[in-house]
């Protein structure tokens, strides 16, 4: 189930930047208390489709049920805290 409000990373075991972007988006995680969820696109290809996710990671940011934003590739802590300030209207 989709966070209403939160981050969903999609992202595979396989994918070297998947892992490397996890400590800062557990950073942000634990700073911001927000929401993240994490998806294999292995496992869950139809959710993975449904978003169009073509590259992985892929960083979605929803608010009230609605994508406000998206980052794709490794981004830095600081570029994550920008994608979660989307969701506090900052």
């Amino acid at each position: 189930m989709l966070p209403k409000t939160g981050l969903v990373k999609f992202g595979a075991t396989w994918c070297g930047p998947c892992k490397a972007v996890k400590p800062a988006l557990e950073a942000v995680k634990l700073e911001t208390n927000v929401e993240l969820l994490e998806v294999d696109i292995d496992e869950d290809q139809d959710l993975a489709s449904q978003f169009g996710i073509r590259g992985v990671p892929t960083v979605l940011a929803f608010k009230d049920g609605n994508l406000v934003g998206q980052l794709v590739g490794a981004k830095t802590k600081e570029d994550y805290l920008e994608l979660v300030n989307k969701l506090k209207g900052e």
